[in-house]
């Protein structure tokens, strides 16, 4: 019994040594941040006369934000042997978020297509939209004593509904920028606080035509941003 101790023991510490080895530079952790979303968008109507188009006669601006808390994963490797150790890492935030307050707004048609007589006709447009599938690859540089600034490239998908046909997923690149402190408990714990901002390229949709005439259509553009105070705990090995 004491043999099969013993080497029990001895099996684990040989695995405890190989892990440790094989995840050499490497660290895992959690994210928790307080995140400020801003979202921007703008509908316009593109109308056609005998073929030809004319300027935009209505235009509509919406801008929606909102304060909420998230969590995200990530892994890390470190160049520890460097002079500078640069860090290589990725992010991904679980869930999903809502960008779009759930807009709605009612419209009074007055003509329609194949009708020759004038109408009234009452309609209810709505519009929603969601983020998901955040992730980040970035790099991080040390400054001075646990000083760093950060920068990498964003993703992130929009899941997007309205009534002017244009439903769908656009997926979107970014550009992530921040600054933090971070420092090493004496068990190998990383401990950081940081702020971060990330700005997403131009969603830019455009329907294929509208209820009253169907060569006209119409278009939105949108702009999303955060801004995030985050504090991580991850393993270093």
């Amino acid at each position: 019994m004491i043999n099969i101790k013993n080497t029990l023991i001895a099996a684990f510490a040989i695995a405890s040594i190989t892990m440790t080895t094989a995840f050499a530079g490497m660290s895992f952790g959690v994210v928790g941040s307080s995140m400020d979303i801003n979202a921007t968008g703008t509908e316009t109507d593109r109308l056609t006369a005998t073929g030809t188009n004319v300027a935009d006669t209505s235009v509509r601006n919406k801008a929606v934000s909102d304060t909420a808390m998230g969590a995200a994963i990530y892994v890390e490797y470190t160049m520890s042997d460097s002079a500078w150790p640069l860090v290589f890492g990725a992010e991904y935030t679980p869930g999903e978020a809502d960008i779009s307050g759930k807009l709605s707004r009612s419209d009074t048609e007055t003509s329609q297509t194949g009708t020759l007589s004038h109408t009234a006709t009452l309609s209810t447009r709505t519009a929603s939209a969601s983020a998901s599938n955040m992730s980040t690859a970035y790099i991080e540089a040390p400054l001075f004593k646990g000083l760093y600034v950060k920068g990498g490239i964003a993703h992130i998908t929009v899941d997007h509904q309205n009534d002017s046909g244009m439903n769908g997923s656009t997926a979107l690149r970014g550009t992530n920028v921040g600054a933090g402190y971070k420092t090493e408990t004496p068990g190998g714990f990383m401990l950081k606080v940081s702020y971060e901002e990330t700005d997403y390229d131009t969603l830019d949709l455009r329907s294929a035509g509208s209820n009253s005439v169907t060569a006209n259509s119409t278009g939105v553009t949108a702009e999303v941003d955060t801004k995030a105070y985050r504090f991580s705990v991850g393993k270093a090995f």
